[in-house]
């Protein structure tokens, strides 16, 4: 299927270059070639990322440590994409061929009528968290916060508009089959929403400071369950995991109404930046209780307390080399003439689940609880980045996690702290 997709992109580039004109085509910049007086641009994109990590105070054997926390050494990414643009269209998909569920990540295409109006439509991601939508290869640490990990949205199949008014307000706004085609990793169970709204708004203000909000809202329906089997359905609410991958809330049943809002700014000057986001997540539990009641030919279950999660994560970097903080980070001196690129970064972050009910009865940490014992994480991640060349990245983070409930806890009674040492080697395309 992926050699088909590649297949039919190469001779659609071909195709849309003038007979006459391919003889006289440039190339560059990268992989990348443009036909003058054409309007037609093509380039291949992509990257690769392996990741090492380590545990400290965890207290786990092997077994426990390969079934509970992130893989000591994996291929997270291998993303391999093409770009295509002819007048007002471009066109984008790309690959991940390091993972085995969902290989296609982005494939739409894309009007520009204006650069305050265009459309798009396709799979790519939803407009929601400013962390979310900077691509894996461009973020600040090796892992994303919690808050925009747990509680955010994925990429889905959808239609959205969006555009900037005079470089001072940006609009995004769509409507897409879910809120996430990616399965859950150990269930391999959809947690998707069904048809949703997103949104998401950017003022700035001045130069340098973004300021902006989002949300999403939709249904999500609980799986059924299968007739004559003991086993129960899968949950598919949210999910509490920190940097470690470590679980401390579970997924709870969920039925009805699911709301994300979120909050984020973003301030860059010269070679220093510094980002905030806050995410709040609602989702309904109609009829997800314990208790049932026969009716009819059936039976019904009581309604439970809304499930919420709140998240929020600051942090700020610093790239010693003078170079200037931007979305891509190019070294001004790259090696051999020079050192590259070297940036410092720390964050600070949390994230919390309980329900909206009253605080009464016996607190539970299972997935129908109808009083949820609240659970949290709280971490600190310090992180160093360089940049040899453009293309090539390595990365080191420290985090030290100290979560909220000593029950839940990955050592009994003991909250913290816990600390994960992670590397990274990143190489993209030219």
């Amino acid at each position: 299927m992926k050699e088909i997709a590649l297949s039919c992109l190469a001779l659609a580039a071909a195709a849309a270059v003038p007979a006459g004109a391919q003889e006289s085509v440039k190339w560059g910049p990268g992989l990348g070639f443009s036909v003058p007086g054409s309007d037609f641009k093509a380039a291949l994109t992509g990257y690769v990322q392996e990741d090492f990590r380590s545990y400290r105070d965890f207290e786990f054997d092997e077994a426990q440590q390969v079934d509970q926390l992130n893989p000591t050494r994996e291929t997270r990414r291998t993303r391999l994409g093409t770009e295509l643009q002819w007048k007002l269209l471009s066109l984008d998909v790309q690959t991940d061929l390091a993972d085995d569920k969902e290989h296609l990540k982005n494939a739409y295409g894309e009007l520009k009528f204006s650069p305050a109006f265009r459309v798009r439509g396709g799979k790519f991601k939803l407009p929601f968290s400013a962390e979310f939508l900077t691509s894996a290869a461009k973020t600040d640490f090796i892992e994303r916060s919690m808050a925009t990990n747990r509680l955010g949205t994925d990429r889905d199949w959808g239609g959205m508009v969006w555009g900037e008014i005079h470089r001072r307000v940006l609009y995004q706004a769509g409507v897409f089959r879910g809120d996430s085609r990616s399965n859950d990793p150990v269930t391999n169970v959809s947690i998707s929403a069904k048809t949703t709204v997103a949104g998401r708004l950017v003022f700035t203000p001045v130069e340098g400071l973004d300021v902006g909000g989002s949300f999403t809202t939709a249904d999500v329906e609980a799986l059924p369950q299968v007739a004559n089997s003991d086993t129960a359905p899968k949950a598919r609410g949210f999910e509490g995991k920190g940097p470690s991958g470590y679980r401390f809330s579970v997924r709870h049943y969920v039925q009805g109404h699911r709301l994300r809002l979120g909050a984020e700014a973003t301030w860059t000057s010269g070679p220093v930046g510094m980002k905030a986001e806050y995410i709040q997540a609602r989702e309904q539990r109609l009829g997800q209780s314990a208790r049932c009641q026969v009716a009819g030919g059936g039976f019904t279950c009581d309604d439970l307390p809304d499930v919420t999660g709140r998240g929020w994560t600051v942090s700020g970097t610093w790239l010693l080399t003078g170079d200037k903080k931007r979305r891509t980070i190019e070294p001004e001196h790259p090696m051999p003439r020079g050192v590259g690129a070297i940036e410092l970064a720390v964050r600070y972050e949390e994230l919390r689940f309980d329900d909206d009910g009253p605080d009464t009865g016996f607190e539970g940490a299972g997935a129908r609880s109808s009083n949820i014992r609240p659970a949290g994480d709280r971490s600190f991640t310090g992180g160093v980045s360089w940049w040899p060349t453009k293309w090539t990245r390595f990365m080191g983070d420290v985090s030290v996690e100290r979560y909220l409930d000593p029950v839940l806890a990955p050592v009994p009674n003991r909250r913290g702290s816990y600390v994960t040492l992670a590397g990274r080697l990143q190489v993209g395309l030219p």
